[in-house]
């Protein structure tokens, strides 16, 4: 059971993080939302660092849990995607003006719980 609530956890992590890219870089870009500038550039380069960080640490979480799933039953990586979560949380809450983000770490954070607790 604990092996797919992290499937979830980081399934969702995954998506969420190709999902924000798809929709506030790609489409911004595409419908030309932000004149070119440095406001432009710091706009995207926050969204985009902000979604393949977690993309990215989600497919790389995906993977030993699919191929080797004992090697994410440790309280190290626990207690690292812990951190990465909250750490995601602050981003979002320091930079990222729109809720859906915030909302995004919080589901994570709360399925991640679920996950710690399933152990």
């Amino acid at each position: 059971m604990h092996h797919m609530v992290l499937f979830a956890v980081y399934g969702w992590l995954t998506l969420s993080g190709v999902v924000h890219f798809m929709i506030d870089v790609v489409s911004h870009h595409v419908r030309d939302k932000h004149p070119p500038g440095l406001a432009a550039s710091q706009y995207y380069g926050l969204n985009s660092s902000y979604a393949a960080g977690q993309a990215a640490y989600g497919a790389l979480c995906l993977w030993p849990n699919w191929n080797l799933p004992s090697a994410l039953d440790s309280g190290f990586v626990m207690v690292l995607s812990i951190v990465s979560g909250l750490c995601w949380l602050s981003i979002s809450v320091l930079s990222i003006s729109y809720w859906e983000p915030k909302l995004g770490a919080v589901i994570y954070l709360a399925l991640l719980l679920a996950a710690v607790l399933s152990i």
